[in-house]
This record gives structure tokens, sequence and C-alpha cells, in this order.
């Protein structure tokens, strides 16, 4: 009884005794660290960051009630159309001028667009402003750089540039 005791114990032990760890090696698929990239996120960072508060500042010295949208865009329903709203329409007309929110004198584009609501048509402020307009609405929209011309501008409008986009909508 012993010896079947003392067997079954050295052939649970045996397999434990050949164990060795192996030492730990460095991942071959680990990514480098790729600074330019780091940089360009942290630099746009900032820029974002210094939209917000132009934007903010901007607002403040308003007597309009300019609205924040949580992407960071500002609005002001300036004139209030039908109760028929803007993302319902196939087609609609709109006048759309933009000033460039530093000199807001400075006339950038005047333009008359037939758009779909919602494809992207127009810069992306101004199409995620659509769900919250009306045909017939005017509306001032404060645009910071990333949700109007971004970072190579247009041909008129600098890059990283906030701007001011008055529209008017009609079907």
């Amino acid at each position: 009884m012993k010896k079947i005791i003392l067997i079954a114990l050295a052939g649970l032990l045996l397999p434990l005794a050949s164990c060795r760890r192996t030492k730990p090696q460095s991942p071959s698929n680990r990514p480098e660290k790729d600074t330019v990239a780091l940089n360009l996120l942290e630099m746009n960072q900032r820029y974002v960051q210094a939209a917000g508060n132009e934007l903010a500042f901007y607002v403040k010295g308003q007597d309009k009630p300019y609205v924040l949208d949580e992407m960071g865009y500002w609005y002001y329903i300036a004139k209030k159309g039908s109760n028929r709203p803007a993302t319902t329409v196939e087609q609609l007309q709109i006048r759309q001028q933009v000033y460039l929110l530093s000199d807001s004198t400075q006339l950038c584009k005047d333009e008359q667009l037939t758009i779909a609501p919602g494809r992207k048509e127009v810069v992306d402020a101004v199409d995620m402003c659509m769900e919250y307009l009306h045909t017939g609405d005017s509306v001032s929209i404060l645009a910071p750089w990333y949700l109007a011309y971004g970072q190579r501008g247009d041909d008129d409008i600098l890059p990283y540039a906030c701007v001011r986009i008055e529209l008017k909508i009609s079907e």
C-alpha cells in the first residue's frame, strides 16, 4: 500500500519538478510609438480647444441666445418658418452666406444651393443643424474649424478658421 502511494506521489511530483518557467519575450507585434502621429493628435486637440474658446468668447459678446450643440457648434434660429422639419424634405433650397468669425464683416461665400439633408453636401455643422430646423427658417450657425472647412480650408477660407454661417431655408 505504501508502495502504491509512493508511486502515485512520484507520478504527480515528477512533471512538476521538470516544469521550468521560460523567460518572457518581447512581443514582435508591439506597435512602435509613432511620435509624429502623437504630436499631430496633440496639436489638433489644442486647436479644438482653442476653437471652442473662440466660439464661447464670440457668443458672450452677442445679444442673441445662441444654443450650444453637443458636437461643438452654436446656432441661433433668427426666424421661425413652417412646422415642416427640414429633414423630411427630399430637396432643400438654401442660401448660405459664410463669414470669418475673426472678422465678421468679411463675406467669404454667398451661395444658393440645392441639397438633400443628411447627405453631407454641405459642411458638417450645417448638415448636423438640419435636425433642429424647419422649412422657412433663418439660422445663424457658429461653426468650429473641424465642423466647417477643416485643416485645408477653402478658396477664401483659411485652414483652422471658425466661421459664422447664415442660412435661409426654403423648399
